[in-house]
């Protein structure tokens, strides 16, 4: 028997989600049935969401792009903030983003905040990294496109701790203490 892979897509452009799912598409075998539901926005994604969890056929993956139609009713304004509420009532779905955000500081909050299982930047992404990208999350192995390991290995090149002596001197520094000169206690 064929082990079903259920999958929900989620972006506003039809064209962009059809051409996920023809790709992906090509990954069934004997093995396995990769069965899609899409929504177009947030409002259709939450609603499908509320049903797996209804019927317990909670998605296996959840493809999700960052900017998409508000749903007002809920206060979920963003494909991130679909992901918080994802990780509280199916914590066992996997979540991939896609998408064309290339911000430090926008991919650096969805890896902090949401800890997603792929992070992929649009512009990186062939059918060839789609594809790898999807086996590695089901493996439980974490995929990230090129653009967001670059972040991530710069933003650990940066990360470094003062402890309080170093911030008494950068303190003195800043006040324009002269070289020599004994540093108050902290």
């Amino acid at each position: 028997m064929k082990k079903v892979i259920k999958v929900l897509m989620v972006d506003d452009h039809p064209l962009i989600v059809e051409g996920y799912k023809n790709n992906l598409e090509e990954l069934n075998s004997s093995e396995y049935k990769i069965v899609f539901e899409t929504a177009n926005d947030l409002e259709k994604a939450y609603n499908k969401l509320i049903q797996s969890v209804r019927t317990e056929n909670f998605f296996d993956i959840i493809f999700l792009d960052i900017n998409l139609p508000e749903f007002p009713d809920k206060n979920i304004s963003s494909g991130e903030d679909l992901a918080v509420y994802v990780r509280k009532i199916s914590p066992s779905s996997k979540i991939i983003f896609l998408t064309m955000h290339e911000e430090n500081y926008r991919l650096y909050n969805l890896v902090k905040n949401i800890d997603p299982e792929g992070l992929l930047v649009k512009s990186d992404v062939g059918s060839i990294d789609l594809k790898k990208a999807f086996w590695d999350v089901l493996a439980n192995k974490i995929n990230y496109s090129d653009t967001v390991l670059k972040l991530i290995r710069k933003q650990v090149a940066n990360d470094f701790a003062l402890d309080q002596y170093d911030r008494q001197i950068l303190y003195q520094l800043s006040l324009g203490i002269q070289r020599g000169c004994k540093l108050n206690s902290v």
